[in-house]
């Protein structure tokens, strides 16, 4: 079979498919204090919901990155691209990006994505700035494979990446300046970015305490590692998984 007329018989198939036009929904901003204090994982969040815009295009990691992103309202207009949930195969988001901004151009494109994920493809960097694509990068610096602390392994040395200067990736891809880079520590540094104005391709470098999690991370890290090792099984020892918050 040729491609033409693989494309056809699928693009055949689905043509009976009746899609309901979502409602329009309006940017939703939540309450939110920048502080000084360490980042949060709940306050980085409710920073990026508040960054965001109608028509954005956002690309995001599977792992701490859609949990997080779980929660968030788009605005309207905004395409939401991730493998998560469907392949959970990390390192899917950063050329995913490339293709989504060589696809649409004239909208603004973000990825976010965590730094076990990024080392898996981030040479796509490099095409990203020989192109001189102009994305948001939202990169979480948290020492390692979040969602895997939360399933087995809270402190173990296989969960842990090694911890790269992800800031500063871009002047190794491309030896012209293409690319704002940031390294922020508290809510506060992270909002100065957001909200200052940047003509090109932006970097931002989170760092964030190893064992914080967004709530729907956790939950789904207990519940994978029950359905994985049953119940009792090694998660029940102590220390073993980022534990759930105290209700």
């Amino acid at each position: 079979m040729h491609i033409a007329e693989l494309l056809q018989s699928i693009f055949s198939s689905s043509s009976g498919i009746v899609t309901t036009k979502q409602p329009a929904r309006p940017s939703k901003q939540v309450p939110f204090i920048p502080s000084d204090d360490p980042l949060t994982q709940d306050a980085y969040w409710k920073a990026i919901q508040n960054f965001l815009r109608p028509g954005d295009v956002i690309v995001v990691e599977d792992g701490a990155s859609s949990a997080g992103m779980g929660r968030l309202i788009l605005p309207e207009g905004c395409t939401y691209i991730t493998g998560a949930f469907v392949w959970c195969s990390i390192g899917y988001a950063t050329p995913a990006l490339l293709g989504a901004i060589l696809a649409s151009p004239d909208r603004r494109h973000i990825l976010l994505t965590g730094e076990g994920s990024l080392q898996m493809t981030v040479q796509e960097l490099s095409t990203v700035m020989r192109h001189d694509l102009k994305p948001f990068i939202f990169v979480i610096n948290n020492s390692g494979y979040t969602v895997e602390r939360a399933v087995l392994g809270k402190a173990a040395k296989y969960n842990d990446v090694a911890n790269w200067r992800y800031s500063e990736l871009p002047n190794i891809f491309s030896r012209d300046k293409k690319a704002e880079t940031y390294v922020v520590t508290t809510s506060n540094e992270l909002q100065k970015v957001l909200d200052s104005p940047h003509p090109g391709m932006v970097l931002v470098e989170s760092v964030m305490d190893k064992y914080d999690a967004p709530i729907d991370l956790i939950v789904g890290g207990h519940a994978l590692a029950d359905s994985d090792f049953g119940v009792p099984g090694p998660q029940s020892r102590g220390n073993a998984q980022i534990p759930l918050p105290a209700r």
